[in-house]
């Protein structure tokens, strides 16, 4: 398995587990990445606003421990490419394991916060849309961004 290909999964885990970390990537990326829509923005009652709380909280900290398994699979897959003879089946296999792991969290996480969008009434549904399409807008951005470096790629 080329580096390369190494690489190209992480991103792939990355974009699954709900956007890039900006601790990553350049100033520019990071300065114009968007808040966490606010309960206040919505108009959440107490207890609503305390499940967008903890639904936030669990996405940073499932971005956090996204971010931390690739960092240990391309630490893995380093060390097991110095090896005379690599075993790249054994590898593919624990990158395979962990990459459906992260999936499935995202998934989980995913429901959550459709349960979540459902439960909002219909102006607080419009809200999350124009946030959606102004990080979809960011997406796009970082898509076009990425497209030179993979059109090099082998």
């Amino acid at each position: 398995m080329s580096s390369h290909r190494l690489v190209s999964i992480a991103l792939v885990a990355l974009v699954m587990a709900g956007g890039v970390l900006a601790a990553g990537l350049p100033a520019r990326w990071r300065a114009a990445a968007l808040p966490p829509i606010s309960a206040e923005a919505l108009g959440l009652d107490p207890a609503s606003s305390a499940q967008l709380a903890r639904l936030q909280s669990r996405q940073q900290a499932f971005r956090i421990a996204a971010y931390d398994t690739l960092g240990s699979l391309l630490n893995e897959a380093r060390s097991e490419l110095a090896n005379p003879q690599p075993q790249l089946p054994a590898l593919s296999a624990d990158i395979d394991q962990a990459l459906l792991a992260l999936a499935l969290e995202h998934r989980a996480m995913r429901a959550e916060r459709m349960q979540f969008y459902e439960s909002l009434d219909a102006g607080q549904q419009a809200l999350v849309h124009e946030r959606l399409r102004l990080r979809l807008d960011h997406l796009e951005q970082l898509h076009s961004s990425l497209a030179p470096w993979l059109a090099q790629a082998p």
